[in-house]
């Protein structure tokens, strides 16, 4: 198993090289990283533990939802060609939503779960 971890909140305000470096400086293995940061990560020596897709693949909009995998697609075609193969689809939390019983469920060791709650869908995983 290896170390790795994701850019979140303030550390995305920060230049990418700067974040990755620091994770490298301080024995972490592998950060999550757009497709565009996958050189750079070479570069610093620290692997790409994912990949970022960042069109809403994950939306009721037929259209929208078909325009963004192809989108998706090609992100992963990029990335698997460098020699990233885990991509992480991105999803918003419903208006309202409340992470304890998340937390809960991740306490107890269950599984991700996948829900539909009036007509918006909601994946978690951990």
């Amino acid at each position: 198993m290896r170390l790795g971890f994701m850019t979140v909140k303030d550390m995305r305000a920060l230049p990418f090289e700067e974040v990755a470096q620091w994770g490298a400086d301080n024995g972490f293995e592998a950060v999550d990283a757009q497709v565009e940061h996958i050189d750079t990560c070479a570069e610093i020596g620290i692997e790409v533990g994912a990949t970022h897709l960042r069109p809403r693949v994950l939306t009721l909009d037929e259209d929208a939802r078909v325009a963004a995998q192809q989108e998706a697609f090609a992100i992963i075609d990029e990335a698997v060609n460098k020699g990233v193969t885990r991509a992480m689809i991105p999803h918003s939390a419903p208006a309202r939503h409340d992470h304890r019983g998340e937390h809960r469920r991740f306490r107890q060791g269950l599984r991700p779960h996948c829900g539909i709650r009036r007509r918006r869908k909601s994946i978690s995983s951990w």
